[in-house]
């Protein structure tokens, strides 16, 4: 970083010309001064001013758009990086709603848990049941659909470990349709003893592959990715990889359904 940076706050050690804070914007090319560059609501404000004046950058691929404002060197160096932005995303989009909904209010957690005993099954997600297991158009609908609004939180359903946070479809940075194959943005957790769930059509999910989770973390929100149309959670629960209905699984456990809360 410039030397004049590094009187502020920053978690850089120097070393790239003048480029400075979270989006390396360059004081010598015009973005602004460095005690302006390194505010980051100042910077982030004049990332997007520029941003949306980038013909089609609703469209366009993601780091394609970034590459369009910040104009670097190495412009293909974002793309490593955006599996990791759209988790962040997902974990602080929540929060960031309700904070543009009451500026004024309080955001208790950004990634809220739910109080769960060890060795529990919950209901994964608020909402309606929509779609039951069984066939579908001469094919096997693996799961139960329940469906509450976008982003709805969605959580493990027991203690396991995430063996896939992945977009599984063609495209996940939207909404899918039935044309578009896979789950979209697809978590899957393994419980042991061969039993795994699977939490499909998330809009964000906020777990790596590997991470261990308790029943009740919150593992991503309800979005219509992948082949879907309608915001809602697919859960599934499988034994040894065979997919089995989830209702009486959820039921012999304790748990309704039907219930509107996910922890009952």
């Amino acid at each position: 970083m410039t030397a004049t940076s590094l009187t502020y706050p920053h978690d850089g050690l120097g070393s790239d010309h003048d480029s400075v804070n979270a989006f390396q914007q360059r004081w010598i090319a015009g973005w602004g001064t460095v005690a302006q560059l390194m505010d980051p609501v100042y910077a982030a404000e004049t990332f997007y001013r520029r941003l949306v004046a980038v013909p089609d950058w609703r469209t366009i691929p993601l780091t394609q758009a970034a590459q369009a404002v910040q104009v670097s060197a190495h412009g293909g160096a974002y793309a490593r990086w955006e599996p990791l932005a759209r988790e962040l995303t997902a974990v602080l989009w929540s929060a960031a709603q309700a904070t543009a909904a009451d500026p004024g209010g309080a955001v208790a957690d950004v990634c809220p848990g739910l109080p769960v005993a060890a060795g529990s099954w919950i209901r994964p997600t608020a909402g309606t049941v929509t779609s039951g297991y069984g066939s579908r158009g001469g094919a096997l609908h693996a799961g139960v659909d329940i469906a509450g609004p976008r982003d709805t939180p969605v959580y493990a359903a027991a203690d396991g470990t995430v063996t896939t946070a992945a977009c599984t479809s063609a495209y996940c940075d939207r909404d899918g349709s039935l044309s578009l194959a896979g789950y979209g943005n697809l978590v899957e957790l393994d419980h042991g003893d061969g039993v795994t769930t699977r939490y499909a059509h998330l809009s964000g999910y906020t777990v790596m592959p590997s991470q261990r989770v308790p029943a009740g973390a919150l593992i991503g929100f309800q979005g219509s990715t992948g082949n879907s149309t309608g915001v809602h959670l697919h859960f599934e629960v499988r034994l040894d990889g065979a997919p089995i209905d989830p209702v009486p699984w959820l039921v012999d456990r304790g748990i309704d359904p039907h219930a509107p809360n996910p922890a009952g």
